[in-house]
């Protein structure tokens, strides 16, 4: 997110009420815009077309295919997208922009392979199984290939840093979802679930399109130099084994309790999910979602800037001047997370303060909020960790990050096989145990890094990525 510091350090300079809220504003839809637009279009098209009236057969089988497509998409790019974005500071380092195009290719390709042979086998299990239509299960194949097109598609957007496009593609492509789903539903009487399968099929599609039509704007040549970007996989392979690890163990804990036989429940003999723990899930991820902006503003005002100090004075600097930048990048690094933990903690507590006031009155309650006091420390030191570990990134420890990444998967899962069989209250301390292990150690690591990054980097015949990506 390096791009948007500029445009941050703009606004905020002019030091007033106003520059505040706008900058509050910018770096939010920069870093979870996307996903706010989906989830007030999708409440909205819910409302629109009547969803209290549907029945919970109808309920239960829509809410798990999105709840499918959303995380599976997520859980198959994710990995490919942490070496994709090394791959791309590469080249653009390089100025070899035409070989951007061929490993965008190249990826998308693997992904859609991949995405094929997971999708297709699970779509005709659960037609035969579970008596499903096969019109809504393809409708759904198509949103969950189409996520993998956006999300896949956004780790090159994110590399142009026209966010603004990128917002407008999603309301566009949201908004056409909201109108197709209505009409469909009320002028030409189409079933509730194809008909918002349909609209969001098609909304998720003309998304993909646009980012894509985005991305060969910018990147106009292709070299065709598709070995090149499986070098970058290879090269930066424990990015990819790390990521891969963070994004299931972001997930393992839900797994595991979809198997729960107090919470589970099973739809179209096909779709396990635990309802009431998935719902305390994304109440906890709301309470510390705020951690992602505060994050990308502090970095990009505060240590990026020190960060490239740093890198500057090892090009071209004397001993006595890289020694004393050095010293201000881990001062500016151990304060900024000194501060994100602060005021995390003062968001996080306000929010729970009022979720647990109102929650009756937004519809949550019972077994949901005895579960989400611990879900929600779980995200608070998962999101603290995830944060620590960009910073191992901005070092290049990949293999730091890796062991990260991977103590946090393993306690998670351990701690969430242990607590299945435990009292509700105990449920979200599987997440919290593995968050903060894995915080723990990535916290040391940086310390470790601390120690020896005149070795790292004089001492490897390589300097650091100036781009911070």
């Amino acid at each position: 997110m390096a791009g948007i510091g500029f445009e941050l350090k703009k606004i905020f300079k002019e030091r007033s009420i106003v520059s505040m809220f706008r900058g509050a504003i910018y770096s939010t839809f920069v870093t979870i815009g996307p996903m706010l637009i989906i989830m007030v279009f999708y409440l909205a098209l819910l409302l629109l077309m009547g969803y209290r009236n549907v029945s919970f057969e109808e309920r239960d089988l829509l809410v798990s295919i999105i709840l499918y497509t959303f995380i599976f998409s997520l859980i198959l790019t994710s990995p490919l997208g942490a070496a994709v974005s090394r791959f791309i500071a590469d080249k653009i380092f390089e100025e070899r922009f035409d070989d951007i195009l061929a490993g965008f290719y190249a990826g998308l390709l693997t992904n859609v392979i991949i995405a094929g042979s997971v999708s297709i086998p699970f779509i005709v299990i659960t037609i035969s199984r579970g008596n499903v239509d096969p019109l809504l299960m393809v409708l759904a194949g198509a949103l969950f290939m189409a996520l993998v097109f956006v999300f896949y598609e956004m780790t090159f957007i994110s590399a142009l840093k026209d966010y603004h496009s990128i917002t407008m593609a999603y309301l566009i492509g949201m908004g056409i979802t909201l109108i197709v789903a209505t009409v469909l539903f009320y002028v030409f009487h189409v079933e509730f679930l194809i008909s918002v399968l349909g609209g969001m099929a098609l909304g998720f599609t003309l998304i993909a399109m646009n980012l894509f039509a985005q991305i060969l704007r910018y990147f106009t040549t292709n070299s065709h130099n598709y070995r090149a970007f499986l070098q970058i996989l290879w090269k930066y392979r424990l990015l990819f084994i790390g990521n891969l690890f963070y994004v299931f163990g972001l997930y393992i804990h839900n797994f595991v309790f979809w198997f729960n036989p107090s919470l589970r429940i099973v739809v179209a003999d096909t779709f396990r999910s635990a309802p009431v723990y998935d719902t305390a899930t994304f109440l906890a991820m709301l309470t510390n979602i705020s951690v992602t902006v505060i994050f990308t503003v502090r970095v990009e005002i505060k240590f990026h800037e020190k960060y490239q100090i740093f890198c500057q004075q090892i090009l071209g600097g004397i001993g006595e001047d890289i020694e004393m930048a050095k010293k201000n990048m881990f001062m500016v690094l151990r304060n900024e997370i000194v501060f994100l933990v602060q005021i995390q903690t003062i968001i996080s507590a306000i929010f729970f303060m009022l979720l647990s006031l109102f929650a009756p009155f937004l519809g949550f309650g019972g077994m949901v909020m005895v579960i989400y006091p611990a879900v929600a420390a779980g995200f608070f030191v998962l999101f603290m960790m995830y944060c620590t570990m960009v910073f191992l990134f901005y070092y290049d420890d990949q293999t730091g990050a890796l062991i990260t990444s991977v103590i946090f998967f393993s306690v998670t899962l351990t701690a969430a096989l242990l607590l299945s069989n435990s009292s509700p209250n105990y449920y979200g301390l599987a997440l919290f145990a593995g968050g903060m292990v894995s915080l723990f150690f990535a916290l040391f690591r940086l310390r470790y890094v601390e120690r020896t990054i005149d070795r790292r980097i004089f001492c490897r015949g390589k300097l650091l990525n100036v781009s911070g990506e």
